[in-house]
């Protein structure tokens, strides 16, 4: 059922189901279900493009290829620690953020969208996953480099968001880019 609602459905209806109440993070996870692998690979490089501090990109690629990593064994949700599972924000402040989120998921649901259906099964997943560990661990030797960090966190954001999306576009486009441009690093190197 979660693979074709849109995102932005699913964050209504969890704002719905909470109203008032405490949302956790295992409340994310639990609505999301099958596409849970997609926002812990989002967020990490959106950090790490928005504060480009040293060390922090890197950090991200790690954060990045854990959670990959997990999909790549097979893992239909991503393994969290209990404690990070049971973070909850309160619902009239989760509220307030859907509020503001939702017109720009909506944005995003217009570029993002199901194609190359193909694409959207474990096998691919796993296999786009593999290629986000190589990706987000190749982060620490370009970061040194003015702008380094900033193709492969694009590509792995334009991947993760093509995988929660149901993109399969997206992720070709995302892994094309991000390994030719990783190939070309290597080779000026």
């Amino acid at each position: 059922m979660a693979e074709t609602i849109r995102l932005s459905e699913l964050m209504t209806s969890l704002d719905k189901q909470h109203e008032g109440s405490e949302v956790s993070f295992d409340d994310l996870m639990t609505i999301f279900h099958s596409r849970s692998f997609g926002p812990l690979l989002v967020i990490p490089p959106v950090i790490a493009l928005a504060l480009p501090i040293f060390g922090l990109p890197t950090l991200c690629g790690v954060v990045t290829a854990l959670v990959a990593i997990q999909q790549v064994m097979g893992r239909s949700n991503p393994w969290l620690p209990r404690r990070l599972r049971q973070l909850s924000i309160n619902g009239q402040r989760f509220h307030r953020t859907v509020e503001k989120v939702n017109p720009w998921v909506m944005r995003l649901e217009r570029l993002f969208r199901p194609r190359l259906a193909f694409m959207d099964n474990e096998v691919i997943h796993r296999v786009v996953a593999m290629f986000i560990v190589l990706i987000s661990l190749s982060i620490p030797f370009v970061e040194p480099l003015p702008m380094g960090p900033a193709l492969p966190c694009a590509m792995l954001m334009l991947v993760a968001l093509g995988m929660l999306m149901r993109d399969g576009l997206a992720v070709l486009i995302g892994l094309v880019v991000a390994v030719g441009g990783m190939a070309s690093l290597l080779l000026l190197l």
